[in-house]
């Protein structure tokens, strides 16, 4: 399987009172092309910190984060943004939408900032099943509608990987197992490489690998059958 994520000796700290408070201490891992992988682990064990580097929000300290056979800890700011927009899609647990904009305006905005190949913004909000919302402003809508908008916002640049942090911790279980299985038709359809952090064991479930994380170290990796 070709690996569209590869992470060697991720180590992070930060420095607090000239104190070094070390958060990721050497992580290793791949991610495969059209895998979804799930990091769970209690809070504060560097779960969203190990996201928010694998995807290019944040540099390690130290170790290397390749993207699509790219070293993106070499990389300029200009040119990791770049990186950012072309190939990857980040959704958080909190939506941000932009409120003003509708949701059509919403999914379409990224591609502004971007060239290169785009989605049609139609098209992906009738994938989310949200056609008929396309011209409700975030307020007319419900939480896991905006969270649909978000899933569809991500993909508007055609990335090869979506990043989800909590991306179902607002919604009810209901909702969570609509969006879950947006994610798998995803993956099932486009090819999509999918990394979640997450602490429900509903989303583990859709996951070909969970990850279990905790003092900043892999602990345990283990391997559902049902996508294999």
């Amino acid at each position: 399987m070709e690996n569209v994520i590869e992470a060697r000796g991720i180590y992070k700290a930060y420095t607090l009172a000239n104190t070094e408070v070390p958060i990721l201490r050497g992580i290793d891992l791949s991610v495969g092309k059209g895998e979804i992988v799930a990091l769970m682990g209690p809070s504060g064990s560097g779960k969203s910190t190990l996201l928010g580097i694998l995807g290019g929000l944040d540099l390690p300290t130290s170790g290397r984060i390749l993207i699509d056979g790219i070293d993106i800890t070499k990389l300029p700011e200009n040119k990791l943004a770049e990186i950012r927009g072309k190939k990857i899609g980040f959704v958080f647990q909190a939506y941000n939408l932009v409120p003003t904009l509708t949701a059509i305006e919403n999914i379409n905005l990224p591609s502004y900032f971007v060239k290169g190949n785009k989605k049609d913004p139609s098209e992906l909000i009738e994938i989310v099943g949200l056609g008929h919302r396309k011209n409700n402003k975030p307020s007319e809508m419900s939480g896991g509608e905006q969270q649909r908008v978000a899933i569809a916002r991500a993909l508007i640049n055609n990335p090869k990987i979506l990043f989800g942090d909590e991306p179902t911790g607002n919604l009810d279980s209901k909702t969570e197992t609509k969006i879950l299985n947006l994610f798998q038709r995803l993956r099932n359809e486009f090819g999509t490489t999918i990394f979640l952090v997450t602490h429900s064991d509903e989303v583990a479930k859709i996951a070909d690998r969970i990850i279990y994380i905790r003092d900043g170290k892999i602990r345990e990796v283990s391997t559902h059958g049902s996508h294999l």
